[in-house]
Formats: C-alpha cells, sequence, structure tokens
C-alpha cells in the first residue's frame, strides 16, 4: 500500500504535460532536502521552482519558511571555512549565499537582514588564489607537476591571471611532457608540449617543434607497419604543430598508402531476364557505388565508371585490359530474378523500399507500376568476405 502514492505520482507525472512534470520533480526534490535539513540546497530548488512558474504557492510558502535557516546554514559554512583557513572552500561558500541572497532579493521574498556575501566572496577569493598559488609552488619544488599544474589552475580560477600561473602552468607542463617522452608515453607527452606552447604564449619556443616531432615519428612507424591511415592521422595533428607544409611529402606518402580504391562491376545476368527495360546487375552494381560514395570513408574512392567500361570494352575486343589502382573488385552473378503482381499495391507503395542484399534498399515501384522484383545474387569480393565492410 505504501507505493500506491508514488505509483499515483507517477501516472500524474507520465499524463502531464512536460514541463510540469519537470516542475514537481524539483518541488519534490526541494522538499526532500528541506526534510534532511540541508536549508539552502533546499532553498535554492525552490528558487529553480519559480524560475519555471513564477507563482507557484507551495515553492513561495517553502522559502518563506526556511529562508532564515538556509542564510544562517550557508553563512555558517562559510564562516566555518574562512576560520579555519580554507579559504578556497571559504570563497565558494560566501559566493553560493550571495547567489542565494540576490535570486532572494529578485522575487521578493528576502525578509531579514544579510551580510555582504559578495564581497565576502571577493575577499576570500583573493586569499583563494593566494593560497593555491603556494600550494602549486610547493608541488613544483617536488616535481609533482601534475598537482603543481592543478592547484595553479585553482589559483586563476579564483582570481585569473593571478601572478605568473600561466607561466609557471606552461613550464610544469613542458617538464611533465620531457618526462613523459623518457617513459615512452609518446601521445600525452605530445599533448603536454602543445598544452604548454598555448599556456606559456611562447615562452617555449620549441613545444611545438618537440610535440609536432613525436607526432611524425609515430607516423613513420605505423606507415612502416602497413597502417597507413593511423599514419595519416599522426601526420594531420603533426601539421597542426609544425604547419603543413613541414609535412606535406610524409602525409601524401600515407594518404597514397591508405587509399583502398574500389571497382563495383555489373553483376553478370545469367538469366538474361530484365526489369523495365535494365538489366538488374546493372541496377544493384549502381546501388551498391551509391552506398559505397556516401557511406565509405574518405580513404575508399570509387574507380569511376568511364574507366570500368573502357576496360571491359577493351577485353570484349580481345585486349587483356586491367582495372588500374584498385585494391577490390565487387562482382557477383544473378542467381535468380522473380517478378510478381502484388495483391495490395498501396501496401507496396506505403512501405515505400525494398529489401536487397547487403542490407540495403532500393527505391520501390513509384505509384502506378505494379510490378515489384526480387534478386538473389552471389557477391563476390577479393576481400574481407563481408561486402560492407569496404565502406571504412
Amino acid at each position: 500500500m505504501k507505493s500506491l502514492p508514488r505509483r499515483a505520482a507517477l501516472l500524474a507525472c507520465l499524463f502531464a504535460p512536460l514541463a510540469g512534470c519537470v516542475t514537481q520533480q524539483m518541488l519534490r526534490e526541494g522538499e526532500r532536502l528541506e526534510r534532511e535539513g540541508q536549508f539552502l540546497a533546499a532553498a535554492l530548488r525552490y528558487l529553480d521552482v519559480l524560475d519555471r512558474d513564477a507563482k507557484n504557492e507551495q515553492a513561495q510558502n517553502g522559502l518563506k519558511k526556511i529562508g532564515p535557516d538556509a542564510y544562517s546554514q550557508g553563512l555558517a559554512v562559510a564562516t566555518s571555512a574562512e576560520s579555519a583557513k580554507r579559504y578556497p572552500a571559504a570563497a565558494d561558500a560566501y559566493q553560493a549565499l550571495s547567489v542565494f541572497i540576490e535570486r532572494m532579493k529578485n522575487r521578493r521574498l528576502l525578509s531579514f537582514d544579510t551580510i555582504d556575501a559578495n564581497a565576502k566572496a571577493l575577499e576570500m577569493a583573493d586569499k583563494a588564489a593566494e593560497q593555491m598559488y603556494a600550494t602549486g609552488e610547493q608541488a613544483f619544488a617536488a616535481r609533482r607537476w601534475t598537482e603543481a599544474i592543478t592547484a595553479y589552475k585553482e589559483a586563476q580560477r579564483f582570481k585569473p591571471g593571478h601572478r605568473d600561473t600561466n607561466q609557471k602552468i606552461a613550464e610544469a607542463l613542458y617538464n611533465r611532457a620531457g618526462e613523459g617522452l623518457a617513459a615512452r608515453q609518446w601521445r600525452a607527452a605530445a599533448q603536454d608540449f602543445a598544452d604548454s606552447a598555448k599556456s606559456g604564449g611562447g615562452s617555449f619556443r620549441d613545444a611545438l617543434d618537440r610535440g609536432g616531432a613525436i607526432h611524425v615519428a609515430l607516423a613513420r612507424y605505423f606507415q612502416s607497419q602497413g597502417r597507413c591511415r593511423q599514419a595519416a592521422a599522426d601526420l594531420n595533428t603533426a601539421a597542426s604543430f609544425l604547419g603543413p607544409d613541414a609535412v606535406r611529402a610524409d602525409l601524401d606518402a600515407a594518404l597514397a598508402c591508405a587509399r583502398t580504391p574500389v571497382a563495383v562491376l555489373p553483376l553478370e545476368n545469367r538469366t538474361n531476364r530484365t526489369v523495365e527495360g535494365v538489366s538488374p546487375g546493372d541496377a544493384l552494381a549502381n546501388v551498391v557505388s551509391q552506398q559505397i560514395a556516401e557511406r565509405g570513408s574518405r580513404f575508399v574512392p570509387l574507380v569511376p565508371n568511364s574507366v570500368l567500361q573502357a576496360v571491359m570494352q577493351a577485353r570484349a575486343s580481345g585486349i587483356n585490359a586491367r582495372v588500374p589502382d584498385v585494391r577490390f573488385i565487387v562482382s557477383g552473378q544473378l542467381t535468380q530474378v522473380r517478378t510478381r503482381l502484388p495483391h495490395d499495391r498501396s501496401r507496396e507503395q506505403a512501405a515505400g523500399r525494398m529489401t536487397v542484399p547487403c542490407g540495403q534498399t532500393i527505391p520501390a515501384p513509384p505509384p502506378g507500376q505494379a510490378r515489384s522484383t526480387c534478386i538473389r545474387t552471389a557477391l563476390r569480393s577479393s576481400a574481407p568476405p563481408r561486402c560492407w565492410s569496404l565502406l571504412h
């Protein structure tokens, strides 16, 4: 029986407009936080409700009830952190209190006296920035680069541009990159070099050169292993470090190696059947070609039909011609062609498409044409066995 109210609330939520449902969820969350004694968090949730529904009486009454307690609770957290000299926590607490006070003023619900929480937040932010800077300096001196970077960034969060934090971050990143390089953590080191150059504003002039050199070295290794697409990806990254001219020759070689040209030949139609005067073998070859062109990556170009036709004409004349620069050839034979009259034309037209091999589709017959064609084929590929694996 205890689950009935919850089920009723769920059903009401399902059948209510989405906006009203979300508002009710926020209101219930505020009530839960209030019951748990988290008054400031509850008050902020009630204020969120009023942002969506300014006349919501439950939220207004909730704020009138717990507003003073919410303020006192937030102030206690802030002053406690300040007394303990935990200035980052104090700055965040005073800032949250300042936001709460401002939102209460805007809703004309502020019925109690408050301190200038915004001024205290700014005061604590200065102390927090200095405290985090000192923490960063200690970590830097101990060569704990990641800890130092985190502390310097925290100092910047409280006071952007505090002291020389940008330079300190750049130097810590550069040092961490050097250690990563020694530990063979190639990509992490390259990224740290890039971030160091960005943060240092040109102070570490060789950071980009060193980061780019890592990606060039990786690319040459991958190309030597036949992983040309990965090589091309690393060279594109290297170009962002060093400029396109510095890697042009390597990149051209990697792209040439990475290309996988595909030739799609018309399927052999041993049945000698046609559909609407068109060989189904030609139609299916066109569908396969279109799908490869639309879904294939930039590394999978199609051999142009003009080239294929020239080769086929040469072979028909007895010349042993071959398709140039091709990695895969897709070919096949029609094994069966069946033509039927559908029992319900409107159903077929409503379906809109019919299935062909490899899970692809071609348009169904236009309105007024009664015939649809089911074609079974035996597709062949030099490799791999599944034809659509050629797409990527």
